[in-house]
């Protein structure tokens, strides 16, 4: 699932639009976006998983992300 979603929000038209995400992206290795992703995943459904990345709202802060492009990652996590 974390896979398919990575995957997609990688090549999302809305989300490359905005300039600091696209920066990140290009810089960011799909194999840790997904590591961290999956473990962020873990530990919301498992309490007693320990998860050591930063909060929703650390990472992402710089990005400068709006609505659109808030909703345009389940857009992309919905195309399949």
């Amino acid at each position: 699932m974390v896979d398919k979603f990575i995957d997609l929000l990688l090549v999302n038209d809305v989300l490359n639009a905005n300039a600091a995400i696209k920066a990140v992206m290009s810089h960011m290795l799909a194999g840790g976006l997904k590591y961290h992703i999956t473990a962020l995943a873990c530990r919301e459904a498992v309490v007693h998983v320990k998860y050591t990345g930063r909060t929703m709202k650390e990472s992402h802060t710089h990005l400068d992300i709006d609505e659109k492009e808030w909703q345009a990652r389940w857009t992309s996590a919905k195309r399949e």
